[in-house]
């Protein structure tokens, strides 16, 4: 405060202090400096609310008066200062605190979001500080904060402004990716509703090479092939205000994907075949090498090819390959290479089916394709019996039903192609089967005596042996190139077979027994 005194003398001067007396029980919570009082300490009407002191003025005459004041305290709404969270924060549960005010009991909280929920969280607390039990999400809120004392909320606080911009996570994802169009993924951000994805060519210097600030979920794949290269991704949330989460840590990784093999894939008399692959996006060149099955030697190692095709110089020997490819990208990345993939030379087919225990009496026979083949031989003998079964030489396709009927009994198979040019094929290599079961409704059928089914399908049976033993090959390595065995049928019907067993000097017993 400020004092002022009159005096009858005009212009006097006057001098001011704080002097002991009746009403100076406050004196020592004063100063005065000049006409200026000044108190030690600030006020606080709910702890003291007046003070009392006594002061004496001297004029220029030393002349004094002195005499009491009474100092009161007006009680006023103080203001409460919010010191957190700041401005900016990435923790989904923001810690909140502000000056206390002296008095209060209890505080409330008040919180909205500006998509404008409201309020978005409410808390009442007894402490200067409050911190939720839930996450927030990203995105721009408001806060304030009241006292109240004795029961009587005071007014809230100035509103305070702050962003949550907590930033996405990648996950893991590996380094080398065998497909030109990977997934990334990431986990879902509390308050996003949509994601924006960052994707850098780091390998040709290109930002943004993909970018798309609109998926709503926590994936993402391309639409189209990236090119082999090495790549870096980063993503980020967006609150339904608008509100942009910060960028997640970038991943790296490496688009490195096998060509696919598309030729040669099986046998062919071409020993000159061309090599080819579906072409890699963003390669730089191809490498390719071809190993012989049988020696394990590598014959060609070619590098530096600029398509998806090559073609050997010479032939190669006639024999059974394995082979693979692989493409490389900018700054030599190598991919993966594809699978290996088995081809021969000289046009070997190999016997598919039957193999093991058969219940069909008419099996089907399946070979490989052999490129360049017209036609197929297909061998089988009845080894139970030592005798050839069938003996096919004009078979354009690569399978195979009989006619007839087999017997029952062990069995092997072999087939070998043949080309437009009369080249022959090596023989596969054998396959084994075993006939099981006998049509016994149908043999029983071709019986006009009584004759049991065991009876009649023995005597079948050696009728079949007696029939096959005109033939003396038995495998395709007894018979030339050339050979035409005559052709041999499965008996026809049980009278035929025994007007023959009769005039072979056969009795009945021997079918009967």
């Amino acid at each position: 405060g400020t004092f002022t005194s009159s005096d009858p003398d005009t212009g006097d001067s006057f001098t001011y202090s704080l002097i002991a007396g009746t009403g100076d029980a406050d004196n020592a919570a004063f100063t005065i400096s000049g006409n200026q009082l000044k108190a030690k300490a600030a006020f606080d009407f709910e702890t003291k609310s007046s003070y009392s002191i006594r002061v004496i003025v001297m004029d220029a005459g030393r002349l004094t008066f002195e005499t009491q004041f009474t100092i009161t305290v007006t009680d006023v709404v103080e203001n409460i200062l919010i010191t957190s969270p700041a401005a900016f924060i990435t923790a989904q549960r923001p810690v909140f605190s502000w000056s206390s005010v002296v008095g209060a009991t209890l505080y409330e909280t008040w919180v909205n979001k500006d998509s404008g929920t409201s309020p978005f969280d409410r808390a009442t607390v007894t402490q200067a500080t409050y911190t939720p039990s839930k996450d927030f999400g990203i995105g721009t809120f408001y806060f304030w904060v009241r006292a109240v004392t004795n029961g009587v909320p005071l007014p809230w606080s100035t509103r305070y402004t702050f962003v949550i911009n907590t930033p996405a996570v990648m996950q893991p994802v590996s380094l080398s990716q065998p497909t030109l169009r990977p997934t990334i993924s990431w986990t879902a951000l509390p308050g996003a509703v949509v994601y924006d994805v960052w994707i850098n060519d780091v390998s040709r210097g290109t930002s943004q090479y993909i970018r798309n600030s609109s998926l709503t979920g926590t994936t993402y794949t391309p639409t189209s092939d990236m090119p082999m290269g090495t790549y870096r991704a980063w993503v980020r949330g967006i609150a339904v205000d608008g509100t942009n989460g910060n960028w997640s840590t970038g991943i790296d990784y490496r688009t490195m994907q096998a060509p696919t093999i598309t030729a040669p894939l099986d046998s062919t008399f071409n020993q000159r075949p061309a090599f080819t692959w579906n072409p890699i996006a963003g390669a730089t060149s191809y490498e390719l090498q071809i190993r012989n099955k049988n020696t394990g030697v590598t014959v060609y190692n070619q590098s530096g090819l600029k398509i998806a095709s090559w073609t050997p110089p010479s032939n190669l020997a006639d024999g059974s390959y394995r082979w693979w490819a692989i493409a490389i990208g900018p700054n030599g990345l190598r991919g993966f290479w594809t699978a290996p993939v088995d081809f021969s030379i000289g046009g070997a087919a190999t016997l598919l089916t039957p193999v093991g225990s058969q219940n069909n009496l008419r099996p089907t026979f399946t070979w490989t394709l052999v490129n360049d083949a017209v036609r197929y031989e297909l061998w089988v003998t009845n080894v139970s019996l030592n005798i050839r079964s069938i003996y096919e030489t004009t078979l354009t396709t690569t399978s195979y039903i009989p006619p007839a009927s087999l017997a029952t009994g062990v069995y092997r198979a072999w087939v070998r192609a043949v080309s437009s040019s009369g080249k022959f094929g090596r023989w596969s290599p054998q396959a084994e089967f075993v006939i099981t079961q006998v049509e016994l409704d149908r043999i029983n059928s071709l019986a006009s005596t009584s004759l049991t089914p065991l009876k009649t399908r023995n005597f079948l049976e050696l009728q079949w042996n007696r029939s096959q033993l005109k033939s003396n090959a038995v495998t395709p390595d007894q018979q030339t190139l050339t050979m035409e065995p005559a052709p041999i049928s499965p008996p026809l019907n049980f009278e035929e077979q025994w007007c023959d067993a009769v005039m072979e000097g056969f009795n009945y017993q021997d079918f009967t027994s």
